[in-house]
């Protein structure tokens, strides 16, 4: 970190926080060398509510943002993707950020099987916690992984393009019509970018106005170009026959 002329430093590991006493060797070492540089990590929110004397610390060397794995906004909504934590613990964690002062980048799984008022829910927490920074990640089944076989075999997978595997379009069947489905997701990001919004975020401890102004600007542009790409999803769901052989077969990991 200290040898990159670069002020914004990410860091990627999952659990940064997760090993105390590894954490803290790191912040000992990035204030003896005098760094501040701006920092965005990972935490989870049983992490933040347990060790906020470290995140305090951490906030001297420049940690300025996190990025929050919050999932869902009931505890129904947290057991179906297996957390293993509690609405309880999500609102703890964003009071200790908003005690900090450190921005947090919550990210929340939509789930296929939303209705109108799941997505609304979902607002509803946003707005309440005033949430600036909002990631909203239709819940992907990474190739790979248990959870994509289990889907693959089960047949609920709408494609096996893995372009589309970017965590932002929904690949599995909805309850909703597809395209119901994804106006309300994108009327999460645009509430969130309102200008009524960011007006009322002002007041938050984590929300500064360049970021804020900087991420409605991107979204606005994303959603715009990403259209398009939906529009050809849904007509490759239209087309898209399901091969049963397909479905059952394990990918070969072996290369040439």
């Amino acid at each position: 970190i200290a040898s990159q002329p670069q002020p914004f430093v990410h860091i990627t590991d999952d659990n940064t926080f997760h090993s105390e006493a590894h954490a803290l060797e790191i912040y000992r070492l990035l204030k003896a060398r005098g760094l501040r540089k701006k920092i965005l990590a990972y935490a989870r929110t049983d992490t933040i509510v347990k060790r906020p004397e470290l995140l305090a610390k951490w906030k001297e060397v420049g940690l300025g943002a996190l990025v929050v794995g919050m999932e869902g906004v009931s505890d129904a909504h947290l057991g179906a993707l297996n957390k293993r934590t509690s609405v309880d613990i999500n609102i703890q964690a964003q009071e200790v950020l908003d005690d900090l002062g450190i921005e947090n980048w919550a990210h929340f799984v939509l789930l296929p099987e939303f209705q109108a008022e799941d997505f609304e829910r979902i607002w509803e927490f946003v707005d309440r916690f005033q949430l600036a920074y909002p990631v909203f990640v239709p819940l992907t089944p990474v190739p790979g992984t248990p959870l994509f076989f289990e889907l693959k075999e089960a047949g609920r997978l709408t494609t096996f393009d893995y372009s589309y595997y970017t965590m932002q379009y929904m690949l599995l069947r909805t309850a909703l019509p597809k395209e119901e489905w994804y106006r309300h997701y994108f009327r999460l990001y645009k509430r969130t970018c309102a200008p009524r919004t960011l007006w009322r975020r002002r007041a938050s401890p984590s929300f500064h106005w360049r970021p804020a102004l900087g991420r409605a600007f991107f979204m606005g542009r994303c959603q715009d170009l990403l259209q398009p790409f939906i529009r050809r999803q849904l007509e490759h769901e239209r087309t898209f026959r399901y091969d049963e052989r397909q479905a059952a077969k394990r990918p070969d990991w072996t290369y040439a």
